[in-house]
């Protein structure tokens, strides 16, 4: 364990280091928020209805802030990871290291958002002194909590696609499209006709936004609550099944072909 520990504060210290990059992810991750609040602004300007969607004005805006604020954490790039050192060659040599490339790779994911991960940690905790109930404020930490292995989990495997594909590049792009679509950043996915979005709010891109989201917003009851709680875990059980089958699929494949 001490190991991975060493391998995340080194990525911590190599992330506070390089500013730029911490700097304009923030930026634009702005810009969008800000694009997003003004689209909606003028959404509810036009209509007589003070309620969409379960939202009013102010919800809304929070909303839009919460989910496009969360890709500061929850971002696209580690899907490009396994690819990346399928196509260099790299992966021989981590494959014949006394390390899990699975574990090490979600410890290079903690360390570059180690910060942000902290705020997610002490958030139900602030939540509880302004107001929130304890048992709902325990509910969100153990929720913040689990969502980061999923949503690990989800592009790692996601990014075993790498020893498939000649050019891993489109497939961040690709992604980021679905998880703007499904995870519900530009709209609650709500919105989606009921025969729609009882498929979808449950989707692991959702379960990072859209539900986080309203679980901050204590838009969830208990039970609903809970349940999330459970699907999340359901999730993370699915993925590590699907992550190693794929894996040593890709695996074999990489091996025939003399890398």
């Amino acid at each position: 364990m001490k190991k991975y520990i060493i391998i995340a504060l080194n990525q911590f210290y190599a992330s506070i280091t390089y500013k730029t990059n911490f700097f304009v992810g923030i930026v634009s991750i702005l810009i969008s928020t800000i694009l997003s609040i003004f689209t909606w602004n003028a959404i509810y300007a036009s209509t007589d209805e003070t309620i969409i969607a379960g939202f009013s004005l102010s919800e809304m805006f929070w909303y839009l802030l919460l989910t496009n604020g969360s890709s500061i954490i929850f971002s696209s790039a580690e899907s490009l990871r396994t690819g990346m050192l399928v196509k260099t060659g790299r992966l021989s040599t981590k494959l014949i290291r006394p390390v899990s490339i699975l574990y090490e790779g979600f410890w290079i994911f903690i360390g570059k958002k180690l910060f942000f991960i902290l705020l997610l940690f002490f958030l139900p905790f602030f939540l509880y002194n302004n107001g929130y109930s304890f048992s709902y404020s325990i509910l969100l930490w153990f929720y913040s909590l689990l969502i980061l292995p999923m949503f690990y989990l989800l592009m790692t495997t996601i990014g075993n696609l790498g020893f498939f594909l000649i050019h891993i590049w489109p497939l961040r792009p690709l992604i980021n499209s679905i998880y703007m679509l499904f995870g519900g950043f530009l709209f609650p996915l709500n919105i989606f006709p009921n025969s729609v979005f009882s498929y979808i709010k449950y989707n692991p891109f959702a379960m990072t936004s859209y539900q986080y989201a309203l679980f901050i917003q204590e838009k969830l009851d208990f039970g609903e609550a809970l349940l999330n709680i459970k699907i999340v875990m359901a999730w993370i059980f699915i993925l590590i099944i699907i992550y190693h089958w794929s894996f040593s699929k890709g695996l074999k494949k990489y091996e025939g072909m003399g890398a």
